[in-house]
């Protein structure tokens, strides 16, 4: 897997820095500073794609080693080529198209054999994945404190979005517009209408 990484200046924007040498490694994969706004390091990840890549360390979830005479099983008995994608099987067997009725049950038959709980196990699985996404997050980001802010837009923001205040401007702003529609467009309209009679006449 390459990785493009994308608007890092709207990131810089909000106070964001990201260690990417930290999140390669983390990830174990190749990580491309990309703005595809503005082209840059688009060479760059073409380049990456040209190039074979490194192998890269994948760090197993615990949830193989646990499970690993049923991943095995399941893996010998339908030919896998992968820990994970026996696990999928053990996992999401009702919404794999390409198993036939009797592969399903003999999988069903494979998880009881082991205890294996899909919706339990799916469950706490998801919850790992995203406690690991979310220790990721913490090591390889961090708030710059000089970061720039544009002042008169968050001074606009505290106005406008005020819980009295907000509501007060909102109501001022539709009462001008139908002001204006109803009220003061008669002028011009009066206008209009006395230039075109005028151009009529002569």
């Amino acid at each position: 897997v390459i990785i493009a990484l994308n608007m890092l200046d709207v990131a810089f924007q909000k106070g964001i820095q990201i260690d990417i040498p930290q999140l390669k490694k983390e990830l174990g994969t190749e990580i491309i500073p990309i703005n595809a706004r503005k082209g840059k390091g688009i060479k760059n990840k073409k380049k990456a794609l040209i190039h074979p890549l490194k192998k890269q360390d994948v760090i197993p979830s615990p949830y193989y080693t646990r499970y690993q005479p049923l991943i095995k099983e399941i893996k010998e008995k339908f030919s896998l080529s992968t820990d994970y994608l026996a696990f999928l099987y053990a996992l999401q067997t009702n919404y794999i198209k390409n198993l036939s009725i009797t592969d399903k049950t003999q999988i069903e038959q494979i998880n009881q054999k082991h205890q294996f709980t899909c919706k339990i196990i799916q469950a706490e699985e998801t919850i790992h994945r995203y406690e690991q996404i979310e220790w990721i997050i913490k090591k390889t980001t961090k708030k710059i404190k000089n970061k720039p802010t544009n002042e008169i837009t968050n001074y606009i923001d505290k106005i406008v979005t005020h819980a009295i205040g907000g509501y007060v401007i909102f109501f001022s702003i539709l009462f001008l517009v139908f002001q204006a529609i109803f009220s003061w467009a008669s002028i011009p309209m009066n206008f209009i209408d006395q230039g075109i009679t005028e151009l009529t006449k002569w």
